[in-house]
């Protein structure tokens, strides 16, 4: 298949398509708008998690971009294999019954459960899934740090009031 578009342009016409700003798409994956304008213009490459991140925002598989910018199969394949390596790093960390590793992430992660909510991956289009009890939406790694810098956040908070209420014993 002959196809004449560039990564970039995929990008800028899937970004169109969809009725959303650079801005906004820079604003959604936590990127400037002059970095979205170099990826459109082809002066920047994105790395592969930036283009999942990008895909996701834009409501498609990076494989899809890749495929409508003309990337032969060996370069779909790579970029496939490196999303699922990637995937199975998720998983593995997710999987993991030794909290230590990362203990803000699988504490958090377990509280998410108890409310009543999963962080699932889809290896086949590399997204991130929160699944409720009714639906599910895709989400990137950057909602996720954001969840947990706002519980981090919230909880210094909390504490921070109930030691203000709280009688000091020592030091």
């Amino acid at each position: 298949m002959e196809n004449e578009l560039t990564l970039g342009q995929a990008i800028r016409d899937r970004r169109k398509e969809i009725g959303i700003t650079i801005k906004e798409l820079g604003r959604i994956i936590g990127l400037s708008e002059q970095a979205i304008s170099q990826y459109e213009l082809d002066k920047r490459i994105p790395d592969e998690a930036t283009l999942v991140k990008i895909s996701v925002a834009l409501k498609t598989s990076a494989i899809k971009l890749l495929s409508d910018s003309g990337k032969d199969e060996e370069e779909i394949k790579s970029f496939y294999d490196t999303v699922i390596a990637f995937t199975k790093n998720i998983k593995h960390m997710k999987n993991q019954d030794n909290p230590q590793e990362d203990p803000q992430s699988y504490y958090l992660e377990q509280y998410i459960r108890t409310l009543g909510y999963e962080i699932i991956s889809d290896e086949k289009d590399a997204y991130l899934i929160l699944r409720t009890k009714n639906e599910e939406y895709e989400i990137t790694m950057n909602n996720l740090d954001d969840i947990k810098a706002s519980s981090k956040s919230f909880v210094e908070y909390k504490l921070h009031e109930v030691m203000n209420k709280s009688r000091r014993i020592g030091k």
